[in-house]
């Protein structure tokens, strides 16, 4: 997600930036809210972010932002997806999500 932060003494204004590749931002969109089916995490993930007050649109941004983390890494070190790996991480790390989805 890109966010354009504006600051001017005690004010703080956080606006969408709109220009960006409205393709590959949509193609985020999608995938983030197709994984929610596939992986616990990323529903988990998903749920408190609407539990926090976020809309719909800005959970799966949310979402799509921690899969382009992880796409990220995959292309640094020419790796595929690998679910038990990532959990294993989450756990390794401390990750709140890991938490939630072994309770």
């Amino acid at each position: 997600m890109h966010t354009i932060t504006q600051k001017s003494g005690k004010s703080r204004i956080v606006k969408f930036r709109w220009r960006c590749n409205k393709s590959l931002r949509y193609a985020l969109h999608l995938f983030a809210a197709a994984s929610r089916a596939q992986c616990l995490w990323a529903e988990t993930y998903y749920g408190v972010q609407r539990q926090r007050g976020k809309s719909h649109a800005a959970a799966l941004r949310s979402l799509a932002q921690r899969w382009v983390k992880i796409i990220w890494k995959m292309w640094q070190t020419s790796t595929a997806y690998d679910g038990e790996l990532h959990a294993r991480n989450q756990q390794k790390h401390g990750s709140w999500v890991f938490a939630l989805t072994t309770n």
